[in-house]
């Protein structure tokens, strides 16, 4: 589990001060889906910079030229791909002959190493599955919204990915992980985490008063905004998943109605993530079971005593119903 975090100041009217204060905040609500590296993208003089390092974001030095409207950034839970090298880390940078681009990315691909061999895409240094998405980009030759869907459409797995390129545009393409986008409109002003409830938690903490509205994006989803704050939207043929989930003790398998395959899925994820917070695989599929879908398992995963009193309660209910 990582996230997605960052900012879009179209409006410019915020100080630099209050900006920094911002984004600093927002890094470190973030970093309780991963502390194991943090990074962030941004434009300067028409190119794009990226600082990242293997620290949580509340060690991470966060430096932005004045007058950067566009922040994109990460906290890392290591998944493959050591984070103390950092070119392992997010964001990642990508070359086309009409730009450069950053791209950061929430969730799991479990297709890079078949896709490599695919398209005869070569190794890296890079050992994390992200960045075949910024491969497969690359081999379109020019960064478009097509090459990007055509990304989207190619891999497979959990993900939600956030790409910034040299003019400032960023595409947030969400796949079947979370995200939230807060518009602060009467300032100009965007915010956006994996989760509502890290953004909140953002606004509480810098005591930010200002009002917002909601950007709802869809599972299959492009959504680019400008440096001047419009946004656009498009679509890519995201797979619908089977239903129906088998599990055993020796491995979790997902079965599609065609055919046998093995891949690894949001749920699971979550189940390792619960893993490391003391809370057991059997407690996760219960709430599964009895119709929590994975978001609101993950809200509950950070919430221990709500999680506690939902166990218990349905295990009220089974007591009662076996009696």
């Amino acid at each position: 589990m990582c996230s997605l975090f960052g900012m879009i100041d179209y409006g410019k009217a915020i100080s630099e001060t209050q900006k920094m204060k911002l984004i600093k905040t927002l890094s470190i609500c973030c970093e309780k889906r991963g502390t194991d590296a943090t990074g962030i993208a941004f434009i300067t003089e028409n190119r794009i910079q990226i600082k990242k390092k293997a620290v949580p974001a509340r060690k991470f030095r966060f430096k932005l030229p004045r007058n950067t409207s566009v922040v994109m950034g990460h906290t890392r839970l290591t998944t493959q791909g050591n984070a103390c090298y950092n070119y392992n880390n997010h964001p990642f940078l990508g070359y086309c002959e009409n730009s450069t681009f950053a791209l950061a990315h929430n969730g799991m691909i479990y297709n890079d190493k078949v896709l490599r061999q695919k398209y005869g895409i070569a190794k890296t240094d890079i050992e994390t599955d992200s960045y075949i998405a910024v491969q497969l980009i690359e081999k379109q030759r020019a960064f478009t919204v097509k090459a990007i869907k055509d990304m989207a459409e190619t891999v497979e797995g959990s993900f939600c990915f956030t790409l910034l390129d040299e003019k400032n545009n960023l595409y947030i393409v969400k796949g079947d992980n979370p995200i939230a986008v807060f518009h602060f409109k009467e300032i100009g002003l965007y915010l956006y985490a994996s989760t509502e409830k890290l953004l909140k938690n953002t606004i509480q903490k810098v005591n930010f008063k200002q009002e917002y509205t909601k950007i709802d994006i869809s599972t299959g989803e492009i959504v680019c905004f400008d440096k001047q704050g419009n946004s656009t939207k498009s679509s890519f043929e995201y797979p619908v998943c089977c239903l129906t989930h088998y599990f055993n003790t020796s491995k979790r398998e997902r079965y599609s109605p065609f055919e046998k395959e093995y891949c690894r899925t949001y749920l699971e994820e979550l189940i390792d993530f619960a893993e490391n917070v003391g809370v057991s695989e059997e407690e996760v599929l219960l709430l599964f079971e009895y119709g929590f879908d994975e978001f609101e398992i993950e809200q509950l995963l950070e919430n221990p005593i709500q999680l506690q009193c939902c166990i218990t309660e349905i295990l009220e209910k089974q007591h009662y119903m076996e009696r």
